[in-house]
């Protein structure tokens, strides 16, 4: 046998062993939180939505969404990582999943870090993130034609 056919007959055997190890792969039947949220400088602070996946095989349906009752809150943190200032969200009448800031008057600062805490009761969890949100860019110097 030349070695050509020896290296055929192994990516076979090792296709097939690949499409039957994805077969044996059990379907989840968990549905897990989602979250989507996104800090801008120099803006108010954003929606917030709050939902679930879904689960293989279910068909999602624009008016009937996977939303959670969520309890949603951003802290603006010191340079020690301690909750300075707190944002408060309320969950929006109009849009079932989407948490508004109660306060709108609240703009987001540059080069400053925030913490999201997101409490679901019906699921027991608690969700956190932390992010640093970046400066404004400046231009600091041009001579006309790069810029640095």
């Amino acid at each position: 046998m030349s070695i050509y056919k020896h290296i055929s007959i192994w990516q076979t055997v090792f296709l097939c062993l690949t499409m039957l190890a994805c077969d044996q792969t059990p379907q989840s039947e968990t549905r897990l939180p989602l979250v989507e949220a996104y800090l801008e400088a120099d803006a108010p602070f954003p929606a917030i939505s709050v939902r679930q996946t879904l689960l293989l095989g279910e068909t999602f349906l624009h008016n009937q969404p996977k939303e959670l009752s969520a309890n949603v809150q951003i802290y603006l943190l010191d340079e020690h990582g301690n909750e300075k200032q707190t944002i408060h969200y309320y969950n929006s009448p109009d849009s079932l999943g989407l948490y508004l800031p109660i306060d709108p008057s609240y703009l987001v600062r540059p080069g400053h870090s925030y913490r999201l805490k997101i409490q679901i009761p019906e699921l027991g969890t608690y969700i956190t993130g932390e992010t640093l949100v970046p400066g404004l860019l400046q231009l600091v110097k041009t001579n006309g034609v790069s810029f640095k």
